[in-house]
């Protein structure tokens, strides 16, 4: 979005929401930014909101902290932590640590053994140690003070030397475990002797200085396929809809987290199927038109959706068909984004060179869209 309707003080550091709203690093998220411009121009007051491929939560969080009651679902274990710890945090630094404590207290010496060369040269016996007590221990499927804890752990589990647990890794995305062992091996690298408890203690530290960030609306964050999830919703009337649903054939959101769905039960080793790069063109466009069904069933026949996308041209087209089959007495809009700086997808080494995303927004009566779209 280019434009704002009201004045919006950026969240920094110095405030809880600027602690929080960063929360859980995931591949190809959205800018903060993003969605409080457009939630803010395009959502009436208390009017709710529906993000059905939620990712990491940046939609529900914004929305709860401006009074707009919000329903959001990923099918991702990795994003829905993120989004159910960032919308519902555990209130205090004091059991966290306690709980770190625990698990400490828990580790047995087979904890601290690798399972292979990945495990040994990425992480050191006693942070190894720790990580596997916490994937034993942690309920986080349940337990607030447990799932905050492990997203916590999931943030720090890979990263740069001294900011992560891990040897030198990207934070954001997994890497192949073949190619970080002979990296690791060529230069030399050992993982990083970490004293746990100052580690977290820090890292605690910092997260909570400023508290936790207080809601004004009801957020609901489910763990499943929208398309079932949302199903099982009644009551809700959506004002809008704002989503990035998954990229055709672009993205495989299980091998760019494996290390993570590691640490929630999943294989020591990445599966390199490629099952979850939605590259099935008719599985795609029935999980795209499907979704933006349950949500309409769900939404005010007035609701304004904004849907950003791949400008690839099966992607594009694929959502501008589903938004007009299932709001036909919408306006629909466009504008094409193209990034300042070096995309996620550049960095992580796909050649895609054309203009980067597109943006489309779906309006209802003669409502107005801002400079920049036009129309489809």
């Amino acid at each position: 979005m280019t434009a704002t309707v009201s004045e919006l003080r950026p969240w920094t550091p110095s405030v809880a929401e600027g602690r929080w709203c960063g929360f859980g690093p995931y591949y190809a998220m959205f800018p903060v930014h993003f969605a409080r411009e457009a939630i803010d121009r395009f959502c009436p007051a208390r009017g709710g909101v529906i993000d059905p491929f939620c990712g990491r939560g940046t939609t529900s969080f914004v929305s709860q902290l401006s009074g707009r009651p919000s329903l959001a679902s990923d099918l991702n274990p990795v994003a829905w932590i993120f989004a159910k710890t960032k919308t519902d945090p555990y209130p205090n630094k004091i059991g966290l640590w306690n709980r770190v404590v625990q698990l400490l207290d828990l580790v047995c010496t087979e904890d601290r053994v690798a399972e292979n060369e990945f495990q040994k040269l990425a992480w050191s016996a006693e942070v190894l140690g720790f990580l596997n007590a916490a994937r034993r221990n942690l309920d986080w499927r349940r337990n607030k003070l447990d799932r905050t804890l492990m997203a916590l752990i999931l943030i720090h589990l890979h990263g740069k030397l001294g900011e992560g647990l891990s040897n030198q890794m990207r934070q954001a995305k997994a890497m192949a475990p073949d190619y970080s062992v002979r990296w690791w091996q060529g230069q030399s690298l050992s993982p990083p002797q970490i004293d746990v408890r100052r580690f977290f203690a820090r890292k605690l530290d910092w997260r909570y200085a400023k508290g936790i960030p207080k809601p004004r609306a009801d957020a609901r964050v489910y763990l499943g396929d929208c398309r079932k999830t949302l199903r099982k919703i009644e009551g809700f009337n959506a004002k809008m809809i704002i989503t990035s649903p998954p990229y055709y054939g672009l993205t495989n959101y299980s091998y760019d987290n494996w290390i993570r769905l590691w640490m929630l039960g999943g294989p020591s080793l990445p599966d390199s199927s490629s099952r979850e790069r939605y590259g099935n063109q008719v599985r795609y466009r029935d999980l795209i038109e499907e979704s933006l069904g349950e949500c309409r069933s769900l939404s005010a026949d007035n609701v304004t959706v904004l849907l950003r996308t791949s400008a690839q041209e099966f992607s594009k087209e694929i959502a501008i068909q589903a938004i007009k089959d299932t709001w036909p007495e919408h306006r629909l809009f466009l504008k094409f984004d193209k990034a300042s700086g070096p995309t996620q997808t550049a960095l992580y080494g796909h050649k895609w060179t054309k203009r980067g995303e597109v943006d489309l927004l779906a309006l209802s009566g003669r409502k107005r869209p801002p400079e920049g779209f036009f129309k489809v």
